[in-house]
C-alpha cells in the first residue's frame, strides 16, 4: 500500500512539474515577443478549472508607465460577434426572432433590395451579400469622429445592390451584425448593451466587460498603439459605436474565460441552440465562429481587430481547453500567439522566437537602399530615410520603421517580416528580398 501510495505522490509531482516547464515555455515566449516589441497585451491559457497562465506583458499606457495585467480591459472587436448570435438564439428561444425570417420583417423600412431576401441566418454567418461597411471609404475615412445615430448610419449601405445572391456565398460582412444589433434592440425593446448585461454579462458574473460608447471613459482600459518602444506611436481612433453589435465590447482575459467555461457548460441556451451556433455552414464559419479541427478534436475560434488593438479566443471544448491573447499593440498577431500557447500545452512542437538585437548602420550605406522596389504586380515597397532611420511605406499601407540586424538585413517591428539588400558586385543596390512567408525577391524601379 505503502508503494502505490509513493507513486501516486510521485505521478503527481512529475505533473506538477511537466505544467510548470510548459507555463515556463509560454513566459519565456512572450517574453521574448515582448522584448521584440511585438508584442503588448494579457494572455490567459486555462484547462478546466486549472489557470497555466494569466500575466499581462508591456504596458497599457506608455505615457504613465500604467503596466498591462489580467484585469486590463481591451477592446475585444469582432469577438463581439459571438456575443450578438448569443444574445440572436436567446431571444430565438423566446420566439421574438425566426431565423429564417427576412430584414423587412424587424426593420419595416428597410429598403427591399436586401431587407426581402436576407435572412437572420444569412446576417449571422455571414452569407448575406449586403456591402460591409468597413470597405467603404466614405466611412472609414471619418471612423474616428463619425457620429450617426443607428437608423442614420445604415442608409450609407442599405439601398446598395447585393454583391450576391443569399446564401450561395461567404463573405466576412460588419454590415450584418451591425444590423442584428437594431433588430435585438427592436424584438427585446432594451438597447443591445443593456440586453448583454443583464442576460450574459449579470447571470455570469462579467463585472470587466461592455459596451464602448463614444467619448465614454472606462476605468481600467489600455490604449490602443500602433508601435511601441523608443518611436512608441498611438494608434488611430474608430469610434466604437460605428462598430456596433459587431465589435465595440470591451472585456478581459479573466472575463473572456469566464465566457468560455460558460459556453463549455452550455449555459445561457439550450442544447439545441447550441448545435445550431457551432455548425460549420459556408467557410466552416458558424454563429460568430469560425469552426475547424485540428488533430481530431474541434476548435472553435474567433479574431478581432479594431485600431490599435488585436485580440483572439480559442476553444476547445472536448480538451476544455482555452486560450486568449488580447493586445493594445495593432501588429500583433493575435492569432498566433494564442495558436501557439496551446500548441505548448498540447506538447506539440513550437518555433520559439528570438531577441531582435539592432545595430548600428553608418548612413552612408542607409542612403544606398533608398528608393522604389518592385516585388508583386501593383505592389511596391519604397524605402526612405528619416534621419538615423530606415523607413519603408508598402503600396497602400502607412509608413513604419526598419530595423537592422545587420548592414544588409533589416527586420519589422510591425509585421513578421525581413528585408534583406542584395549589394551587388559594383556595390550598388538594385535587389532587395522580403522575408516572409518564403523569400521573394523584388527589383529597384526608382
Amino acid at each position: 500500500m505503502k508503494n502505490w501510495s509513493t507513486l501516486l505522490l510521485l505521478l503527481v509531482a512529475v505533473g506538477e512539474l511537466l505544467g510548470q516547464d510548459v507555463a515556463q515555455q509560454m513566459q519565456v515566449y512572450l517574453q521574448t515577443l515582448e522584448e521584440n516589441e511585438t508584442f503588448s497585451g494579457s494572455v490567459l491559457v486555462a484547462k478546466g478549472e486549472e489557470i497555466i497562465l494569466s500575466k499581462g506583458y508591456g504596458e497599457a499606457v506608455i505615457e504613465y508607465g500604467i503596466p498591462n495585467t489580467p484585469d486590463t480591459r481591451f477592446r475585444i472587436g469582432s469577438i463581439t460577434k459571438q456575443f450578438t448570435a448569443m444574445v440572436v438564439l436567446q431571444l430565438m428561444e423566446q420566439g421574438k426572432i425566426d431565423l429564417q425570417g427576412k430584414i423587412v420583417d424587424f426593420l419595416p423600412d428597410y429598403p427591399a433590395i436586401q431587407s426581402e431576401k436576407v435572412t437572420i441566418h444569412h446576417l449571422l454567418n455571414h452569407t448575406s451579400g449586403i456591402p460591409s461597411y468597413t470597405g467603404m471609404e466614405e466611412i472609414m475615412k471619418h471612423r474616428g469622429s463619425l457620429e450617426e445615430a443607428p437608423e442614420d448610419f445604415i442608409k450609407h449601405f442599405w439601398d446598395k445592390e447585393l454583391e450576391f445572391e443569399p446564401g450561395s456565398e461567404f463573405r466576412y460582412n460588419n454590415s450584418g451584425y451591425y444590423l442584428l444589433g437594431m433588430i435585438i434592440e427592436k424584438v427585446s425593446g432594451m438597447p443591445y448593451d443593456d440586453y448583454l448585461t443583464e442576460n450574459i454579462f449579470e447571470p455570469l458574473g462579467m463585472k470587466n466587460s461592455g459596451f464602448e460608447h463614444y467619448r465614454s471613459v472606462i476605468p481600467k482600459k489600455a490604449q490602443g498603439y500602433a508601435a511601441m518602444g523608443e518611436y512608441a506611436e498611438r494608434a488611430g481612433h474608430i469610434v466604437a459605436d460605428i462598430a456596433g453589435a459587431a465589435g465595440a465590447l470591451y472585456s478581459t482575459t479573466e472575463d473572456l474565460l469566464i465566457w468560455h467555461r460558460a459556453l463549455m457548460d452550455k449555459k445561457l441556451i439550450s442544447e439545441a441552440s447550441y448545435e445550431k451556433m457551432f455548425t460549420p455552414y459556408l467557410n466552416n464559419y458558424g454563429y460568430g465562429w469560425e469552426i475547424e479541427e485540428h488533430a481530431g478534436t474541434m476548435v472553435y475560434r474567433h479574431s478581432g481587430g479594431i485600431d490599435g488593438f488585436r485580440s483572439m479566443g480559442i476553444l476547445l471544448p472536448e480538451k476544455q481547453l482555452s486560450a486568449i491573447v488580447l493586445s493594445n499593440l495593432e501588429s500583433t498577431n493575435a492569432g498566433k500567439v494564442a495558436e501557439n500557447l496551446l500548441k505548448m500545452e498540447l506538447g506539440e512542437e513550437v518555433k520559439m522566437p528570438t531577441r531582435l538585437k539592432e545595430v548600428s548602420v553608418p548612413a552612408k550605406i542607409l542612403d544606398k537602399y533608398v528608393g522604389t522596389y518592385n516585388l508583386f504586380p501593383d505592389f511596391d515597397l519604397t524605402i526612405m530615410r528619416d534621419g538615423d532611420r530606415l523607413m519603408v511605406r508598402p503600396t497602400n499601407d502607412k509608413v513604419s520603421q526598419l530595423f537592422s540586424e545587420s548592414e544588409t538585413l533589416f527586420f519589422s517591428k510591425v509585421v513578421d517580416a525581413k528585408l534583406e539588400f542584395v549589394v551587388g558586385e559594383n556595390g550598388e543596390v538594385n535587389d532587395v528580398i522580403l522575408h516572409q512567408n518564403g523569400d521573394h525577391p523584388g527589383k529597384r524601379v526608382k
